[in-house]
Parts: C-alpha cells; structure tokens; sequence
C-alpha cells in the first residue's frame, strides 16, 4: 500500500510539475504565434497599398518585421514594426509613416522637388534609371508645364526622347495605409490565440 501511496503522488507531482511548465510556455508560444500573424497581416496590407515596382510592393511589404521580448518571469511581448527607411543624422526615418497619415512633401535644399520617373512608365526601357543632372550628362532638357510650377527633366536624341524625371515644387502623398484596426483588434486576438495555445497543450496530455 505503501509502494502505491508514493507511486501514486509521483505520478502526481509529475503531472503538476508538466502542468506547470505548459502554463510557463503557454504566453510566450501565444505571443510569437499572435506575432507572426500580425506580422503577416500587416504585410498584406502593404504590398497591396504598393502594387507597381519591382515584385509589386513585396520588397516593401518583406521590411515589416517581428519581434519578441521575453521576460525572466515567463510573460513576454511582441513587436511588429518597420525597417522601410533610412538612417538620417543619426535617426531612423521610416518612409511608411507618411503614407498611414497623408503628407505634403517638398524640397529641403533646392527650389524643386526631384521624382525619378519609373522605367515603363514613358515607354522608357525596363531597367533602372539613375540620377542625372544637366552637370554630368549632355542631350538633358527642362521642358515645364502647368504654368511654370512643374518641370520635366527629358533626355533628347536625334531618335528619341525620354523623360528621366519630374520635378515639382510640393507633392502630396495620399494615405494608402491603416492599421488601425490591427491595433485595436491585438489584444482580443491574442487572448484567444493564448486559450488555444492552452486547449492544445491540455489535448497533449
């Protein structure tokens, strides 16, 4: 009777002690699986925000990225954020905020405002146009429209004519992006996505 008493509470301490860690790893697998999720919503909902370029706005939709902060008491939190920008006077300036707000844009140290025009969008061919001035190449014109408050930047020869850019005094970036409801919906998601995570841990055993 003795020998099943302590059989019997091993096997019960075993049970409580595997409970245990299950309830520990619980928030942490409900956190990265809730992440990857948000992650990839958010992505979605970029490159369909950015449908021209090179592979659509897939290039742009691959900078939203995931990150997860684990704490020694076993909680944990994750992060979805953007790498889509660049490094300015020691700060990070991510190009995609302008587009969740809507902004006005103009030049900071020129009169005009430079905007590369896409290959294919002037029958230009499919390959990547890089920046020119009158300064270092020759055949280069500024033929303006609309009264003077826009220029195009055109490269004449004897066979054709090519527009390299535009350039405008202010432009207006609309606002193609909302992840407000993402936002709004994370917690709610989250927990449930944590009951699951409970559910299949208890299936287990």
């Amino acid at each position: 009777m003795t020998r099943l008493n302590l059989a019997l509470r091993g096997q019960l301490q075993a049970a409580m002690k595997a409970e245990e860690e299950a309830l520990k790893a619980a928030p942490l697998r409900a956190v990265k699986q809730h992440n990857v999720e948000l992650k990839l919503a958010a992505r979605k909902r970029v490159v369909a925000a950015f449908p021209g370029g090179d592979r659509g706005g897939q290039r742009i939709g691959n900078a939203i990225r995931g990150k997860i902060y684990e704490n020694q008491d076993g909680s944990a939190a994750g992060l979805v954020y953007s790498k889509a920008g660049r490094r300015e006077g020691g700060k990070f300036i991510d190009l995609l905020v302008s587009f969740t707000t809507g902004k006005t844009v103009g030049p900071r140290r020129s009169r005009w405002l430079y905007i590369p025009v896409a290959p294919g969008q002037t029958g230009t061919r499919k390959r990547r146009e890089k920046r020119l001035s009158v300064a270092d190449k020759k055949n280069l014109v500024f033929i303006p429209a609309r009264g003077g408050r826009k220029l195009y930047l055109v490269r004449q020869t004897r066979k054709r004519s090519t527009i390299i850019a535009v350039l405008v005094r202010r432009t207006s970036l609309p606002r193609r992006l909302d992840f407000d409801d993402l936002a709004a919906k994370a917690p709610d998601k989250l927990a449930k996505t944590y009951v699951e995570v409970l559910n299949e841990e208890a299936d287990k055993r």
